[in-house]
């Protein structure tokens, strides 16, 4: 609870500094996929998160894009772990400020955008006790682990935006993310070091604007 107040009030700093651009506003929800990257791949399968989104357009045809979100990886990747049946998460919850360009558009039907921006990470991971026994049949025990830290990171991306009415607006966006992290590795569980969060995500939008 502590961690969302935290995350609610640099939310509410952000939005202020978006609004204060002074161009056009917009808010949406988005829906997407999130695909682990690196050593994050070898302990994570994919999973999906709702973001929440406001959108101010300056003078330049620039757009600022403030996005929050909450997510959970829980899906193991038995095909990379050692032990199957091992049982961990990693749970983030992310504000990210994004500033978009216009590489193409027809007016003002839809446009294509690349992005670049920051984000600011809570994140917690958690590994469940675990006793079983290796390919030579000797028992392994490890007892539980959590791990919890907020960490910066930087995302780039593109978006296709197409406008039917001049209030309401959808597409789809792709986006890579690093995150300044690292999770401890776990020798008795030959889980290795992972040296920096990275996952790539697909998402589509809805937004409207006033």
């Amino acid at each position: 609870m502590k961690r969302t107040r935290n995350l609610l009030f640099v939310l509410m700093v952000g939005a202020g500094t978006v609004l204060q651009a002074q161009g056009r506003i917009s808010a949406g929800v988005g829906y997407g996929r999130l695909m682990p990257l690196g050593g994050l791949a070898e302990r994570f399968k994919s999973t999906e998160a709702l973001s929440y989104r406001i959108g101010v357009e300056d003078q330049n045809s620039g757009r600022y894009l403030l996005q929050y979100r909450s997510f959970r990886f829980d899906r193991t990747n038995t095909q990379q772990l050692h032990f199957d049946s091992l049982q961990m998460n990693l749970d983030i919850e992310s504000i990210s400020l994004e500033y978009q360009r216009p590489v193409f558009g027809i007016d003002p039907y839809l446009d294509i955008r690349l992005g670049a921006g920051v984000s600011l990470q809570n994140w917690q991971f958690e590994r469940a006790a675990f006793a079983g026994p290796d390919t030579s049949g000797v028992i392994v025990e490890a007892p539980a682990f959590e791990q919890e830290d907020w960490s910066w990171g930087a995302q780039l991306g593109a978006a296709l935006t197409v406008r039917p009415l001049r209030f309401m607006q959808f597409g789809v966006a792709t986006r890579y993310h690093f995150v300044v992290a690292e999770l401890w590795p776990a020798l008795r569980l030959q889980l290795e070091n992972v040296s920096g969060l990275q996952f790539w995500d697909w998402q589509i939008f809805l937004e409207f604007s006033f």
